[in-house]
């Protein structure tokens, strides 16, 4: 808890102020008798906020820092036997400071990191929310957007009924489990949605009906029993041939065909070449010769010449003949090896090279058109699944609500049944928490909405919370407590003083509140006193003379 708070420059007979001690229950922030305001209540309220890690004390107090400049605040809380030393500075709100036993600056930590802190130190980190999260909106003082009786639940400036359920979810400690099944919604739909954007781009098949999924079941029976026909009439038969297999077979089958003539065209051309390269070398020499017994006068030299032309015309074409035939052999291997690639897949396919390219193209149709029918149902299938998770994942998340909501009704009213009757008249009315679902509630007190009952139901709202869910501490300050009714207030400081949390209370004009004057109880729990010449800051600007004053001596040095 928060055992003490200091600044430097909080004044009283231009003396520095002893740290605020703070205690178990309540701890009063006491005002004049007369109800003077601008004395520093709310202020220091606002400043035990700050402790907290709360940031309204800068938002809120512009005047304060005009007149009195930024400063540090330093504070303690206390878990178990240990204390802890922090200090804050209003110029470096985002940053808070370990300190030593004298307030001495050790180490630097950030913001988020101290509250983060608190939330383990106070155990409501365990509830799903944040420190802040949690605390801030029932710290209600003066300026803040969370003094609205009717939805006592609003923390802050444009909060909704959704996020002071949330928040009491949280406070309860039953969040998670909504949180679970909330995760296995929002997983149902994304699902479905993902899946239907699939099929709305093509990238499934989904029918659109029962109706059209009934007619494709029966199509694929007819297209089964035509499949069926087909393999019967197949002498090598493929019953499980499927649509792809049998395209790529009647692939083949029409590569082979084209390979096979291809290759007869070859060998009906070597067959030639092979019979017109008979072209043998003869001896002429001695047949010329005997030209001359008849021809004396032939020129048997000039003959030779031309013979040997000849010879030499007859080996390069020889050479030319039998490269050729070597190029028209090796291409008839190469198609040989081809042919027989092309069989032996054929064959592991269990298709022999004789089943008709027809066939194959007419089962490879038949089969495609089964698929995609079987697809599509098997698609219309999947999103009846989807559809039937997502609905199934929003009941249980529904049902999950309703049941937290209803029990947490049901405890908080029993509690603000047993405090009104503790703080009023047993005749008078308690006030009533009704939550209708998620993101609504009514909170009123039946045939009673005098603004005294009202806030008197949004102080009791907040101490039923504080005994009976993880909220840290209170705040009330002097603006609402106003408009409670004297004897009902004094019952209320009663409750207050009891707990065993901290409630920070600025009330004022404490004599009036009974006939004997201030009552005991806030005496006893009085952790500072404001008065006129008395001001938290050693002085109230609100004087026109004594800030003038003050200015003029601030110029001065």
């Amino acid at each position: 808890m928060l055992t003490e708070l200091y600044c430097d420059k909080f004044m009283d007979g231009g003396q520095k102020r002893p740290p605020i001690r703070f205690q178990r229950g309540l701890n009063a922030i006491v005002g004049s008798a007369t109800g003077k305001n601008s004395i520093g209540k709310s202020t220091i309220l606002l400043v035990t906020d700050f402790a907290f890690g709360g940031g309204d004390y800068i938002r809120l107090s512009v005047d304060v820092f005009e007149q009195v400049v930024h400063h540090r605040v330093c504070h303690t809380f206390k878990f178990g036997n240990t204390c802890y030393r922090f200090s804050r500075h209003t110029n470096e709100p985002n940053v808070v400071w370990k300190c030593a036993e004298d307030f001495s600056e050790i180490e630097e930590m950030s913001l988020t990191a101290y509250t983060a802190w608190l939330g383990v130190m106070y155990g409501t980190n365990v509830t799903g929310g944040s420190f802040r999260e949690l605390t801030s909106g029932f710290f209600r003082i003066y300026g803040r957007k969370n003094l609205d009786e009717a939805h006592p639940l609003y923390a802050h400036d444009g909060d909704t009924m959704r996020g002071g359920i949330n928040r009491l979810i949280k406070l309860y400690n039953r969040f998670h489990s909504i949180e679970e099944l909330e995760a296995k919604a929002k997983s149902a739909v994304k699902e479905g949605s993902a899946f239907t954007d699939a099929a709305r781009y093509g990238y499934v098949r989904i029918a659109k009906n029962k109706t059209k999924y009934k007619e494709n079941q029966h199509r694929i029976c007819e297209l089964n029993d035509e499949l069926d026909e087909i393999t019967r009439q197949s002498a090598a038969g493929f019953t499980d041939l499927d649509a792809v297999v049998a395209e790529e077979a009647a692939d083949l089958r029409s590569d082979l065909s084209q390979l096979r003539r291809q290759r007869t065209i070859l060998r009906s051309r070597l067959k030639l070449m092979e019979d017109d390269c008979g072209i043998e070398k003869t001896n002429t020499t001695r047949d010329f010769k005997s030209l001359l017994v008849f021809f004396p006068e032939v020129d048997l030299h000039a003959l030779e010449e031309i013979e040997s032309f000849h010879s030499q015309i007859t080996s390069v074409l020889r050479k030319e003949h039998k490269e050729a035939s070597a190029a028209v052999r090796e291409q008839i291997e190469e198609l040989d090896e081809s042919i027989s690639e092309l069989e032996r897949r054929l064959n592991e396919m269990s298709l022999t090279p004789v089943v008709p390219i027809a066939t194959l193209k007419r089962y490879a149709r038949l089969s495609e058109k089964k698929s995609l029918l079987i697809n599509a149902n098997e698609g219309y299938s999947r999103k009846a699944k989807l559809d039937s998770c997502m609905r199934d994942a929003k009941k249980n998340l529904q049902e999950q609500i309703k049941s937290t909501l209803s029990f947490i009704e049901t405890d908080l009213n029993a509690r603000l049944d047993e405090l009104n009757v503790e703080v009023c008249d047993a005749s008078r009315r308690a006030p009533v928490m009704s939550i209708r679902d998620s993101t609504h509630y009514l909170y009123e007190i039946p045939n009673d909405g005098g603004a005294g009952s009202r806030t008197r139901g949004m102080f009791l709202l907040d101490v039923a919370l504080l005994e009976g869910t993880s909220l840290p501490a209170i705040a009330h300050d002097t603006n609402a407590i106003k408009q409670v009714e004297d004897d009902t207030m004094v019952s209320l400081l009663k409750v207050y003083a009891r707990q065993r949390k901290q409630v920070f209370l600025a009330i004022d004009k404490t004599a009036a509140l009974t006939n004997d004057g201030e009552p005991q109880i806030l005496s006893d729990a009085t952790v500072l006193r404001l008065d006129e010449n008395h001001e938290l800051f050693g002085f109230s600007w609100a004087r026109k003379d004594e800030a003038e004053d003050r200015n003029s001596v601030q110029s001065t040095d």
